[in-house]
């Protein structure tokens, strides 16, 4: 169980890397299928509504599945969740690349966001978890670190 470990005073470099290439990852996916929103429309002959859906639904499967991430990475730690996030990404990038139509495409598209969502709380979980030092958690979450920094 994650309760069970403990972070350790330097944690090993590939933790950091798998965390570090999940966040990324996971932060890329929007905004590269918004610029081939178009190309997709031409291909499958699809109105704006449907444009509408295939950006909306999966934002919308991504803000629910920031809850349920946060609770599952708490109940079976962040590698856990994060391998099964991966797989998650792998099956709806392909269902994606190989969608005949419109709702494999949205259903691949959602799959993704959600698993891109689950993948970006995991990694950051688990920097969360090995850099419990202020100084040190500054410097791989910058934006959220530099505020738990003691001023004076």
């Amino acid at each position: 169980m994650a309760s069970a470990l403990q972070p350790t005073s330097r944690p090993p470099k590939a933790v950091t890397l798998t965390a570090f290439l999940a966040i990324a990852s996971s932060m890329m996916l929007i905004p590269t299928f918004e610029s081939i929103l178009l190309g997709i429309r031409a291909e499958q002959g699809l109105s704006a509504d449907h444009l509408s859906a295939l950006s909306l639904l999966p934002i919308a499967g991504a803000l629910v599945m920031t809850f349920v991430a946060a609770a599952l990475t708490r109940r079976l730690g962040g590698r856990t969740v994060l391998s099964v996030a991966a797989v998650g990404l792998v099956i709806g990038a392909l269902l994606c690349s190989v969608a005949p139509g419109l709702v494999v495409l949205l259903i691949g598209r959602v799959l993704t966001s959600m698993s891109a969502t689950v993948t970006l709380v995991a990694g950051l979980s688990i920097l969360q978890f090995h850099f419990t030092e202020p100084r040190a958690r500054a410097r791989v979450l910058p934006p959220a670190g530099q505020r738990a920094i003691p001023r004076g």
